[in-house]
C-alpha cells in the first residue's frame, strides 16, 4: 500500500510539472550597436558606414558621430583613445611650393574627445590636437592655447599646467613677443611680435626671434616639421631685409670683447635626408648650395665658397675664420674685409 501511494505521489507531482507554465528564462542582452557594427577595442565601435562611437557591453553611451579613430596608448597603465569630429577650419602655418615658411592660414579641423578603456571622457572640453610624450604625460591644444597633464599610475590626472596663447612678457626692440600653439605634436611654441596696439607684425611662425647688431632681428621657421629651417634677417621696425638663406648670424669675432666686431655668416645646404628648401636670389634664381660672409642687411660681401659648413671659428688676432664642413675637414679664411664694427 505504502508503494502504491509514493507510485501516485510522484505521477501527481509529474503532471503538475507539465500542466504548470515554465517560468521564462532570462535572455542575453541585445546590442544596440546594429547591423554591420563591430567593437574595435575598449570601449569603442565602429559602423557598417565608417562612424565612430562609444558602447559598453553592446550598449551605446555615445551614437557613432564621429568621424575618426586614434589610439593614444597606456597613460599611467590605463588605454585612452581619441574619436574626432569635423568643426570648421584653424589656424596653420602655410608654405610656397619652395618651401619656405609664409605665413600663417587656415586648415579644416578636426576636433578630439579622449576616452579611456571604459567609454568615461578624459577632459570636458575637445582639442585640436594631442601627443603622448611618455607614458605618463599628454600635451593637448585648443585654439592656440598649450596644455601639459601629468598622470598617476592609475591613469588620473594629478597635474595640469597651461600656456595660454598672447604676450609672453618678453620684448624685441619697442615690439611684444607673442605665442601661438599650432599643435601638440613635438613642436613646441610658435613666436611672433605685436606692436603697442596689438597689430600683428611678424606672425606667430617663428622658433625664434632675437635682436642682433643693436638693430637687426633675426627670426628663424621651425625645422622639424618638415625637414629644414630658414631664417630672415629684419630692421629694428620689422622690416624684411633678408630671406635668401637657410641660415644667417651675426658672430663675435672675439667673444670676450665685442669691440673687435662681428662677421655676417650665412649658409645654404640642402641636405640630401631632409625635404629642403629651395633658396632663391633677388632674380627669382635658384641659389646653390654654400657659405657667404654677408652685412648687416645679408648682402654677400664675399664669393660663394663651396662648403657645406657645420661649424665656424675665428681668430681675431689673425683677421681669420676657421670653417669645418660636414666631413671634418677646416678650410682657413681671411675676413679681415667682412667685419662688422660695433657701432652701438
Amino acid at each position: 500500500m505504502k508503494k502504491l501511494i509514493s507510485v501516485l505521489i510522484v505521477l501527481i507531482l509529474l503532471l503538475t510539472a507539465c500542466s504548470s507554465p515554465s517560468e521564462p528564462t532570462e535572455q542575453q542582452e541585445t546590442s544596440e550597436l546594429g547591423e554591420g557594427s563591430r567593437v574595435l577595442e575598449g570601449c569603442i565601435f565602429k559602423t557598417a558606414d565608417e562612424k565612430y562611437g562609444v558602447q559598453k557591453d553592446g550598449k551605446i553611451i555615445l551614437p557613432a558621430n564621429y568621424d575618426e579613430f586614434k589610439r593614444i596608448g597606456k597613460l599611467g597603465g590605463k588605454m585612452f583613445y581619441a574619436l574626432g569630429f569635423k568643426d570648421g577650419t584653424k589656424r596653420c602655418i602655410e608654405w610656397n611650393e619652395d618651401g619656405a615658411v609664409i605665413g600663417t592660414a587656415e586648415t579644416e579641423r578636426t576636433l578630439y574627445d579622449i576616452f579611456d578603456f571604459e567609454g568615461n571622457m578624459l577632459l570636458s572640453f575637445p582639442v585640436d590636437d594631442f601627443y603622448k610624450s611618455d607614458s605618463k604625460q599628454l600635451y593637448v591644444t585648443l585654439e592656440g592655447n598649450y596644455y601639459i597633464y601629468d598622470f598617476s599610475d592609475s591613469g588620473e590626472i594629478e597635474e595640469e599646467w597651461v600656456h595660454e596663447k598672447g604676450k609672453n612678457g618678453r620684448t624685441v626692440f619697442e615690439f611684444d613677443e607673442i605665442e601661438y600653439n599650432y599643435n601638440a605634436s613635438g613642436f613646441g611654441t610658435y613666436i611672433g611680435l605685436a606692436d603697442s596696439e596689438g597689430n600683428i607684425v611678424l606672425p606667430e611662425i617663428y622658433s625664434y626671434i632675437i635682436p642682433v647688431l643693436g638693430d637687426r632681428i633675426i627670426a628663424s621657421t621651425r625645422s622639424a616639421m618638415v625637414g629644414y629651417t630658414a631664417y630672415r634677417l629684419y630692421d629694428s621696425e620689422c622690416n624684411l631685409l633678408c630671406e635668401n638663406y637657410s641660415y644667417i648670424d651675426f658672430h663675435p669675432i672675439d667673444r670676450e670683447n665685442y669691440e673687435k666686431g662681428f662677421v655676417g655668416v650665412a649658409k645654404i645646404d640642402y641636405p640630401e635626408h631632409q625635404s629642403p628648401l629651395i633658396c632663391r636670389d633677388e632674380n627669382g634664381e635658384i641659389l646653390p648650395g654654400g657659405l657667404w660672409f654677408v652685412d648687416k642687411n645679408g648682402n654677400a660681401l664675399s664669393e660663394r665658397f663651396d662648403i657645406d659648413m657645420i661649424d665656424i671659428e675665428f681668430s681675431a688676432e689673425d683677421k681669420l675664420a676657421f670653417v669645418k664642413d660636414v666631413e671634418g675637414n677646416v678650410t682657413e679664411i681671411p675676413i679681415g674685409d667682412y667685419i662688422i664694427e660695433k657701432d652701438w
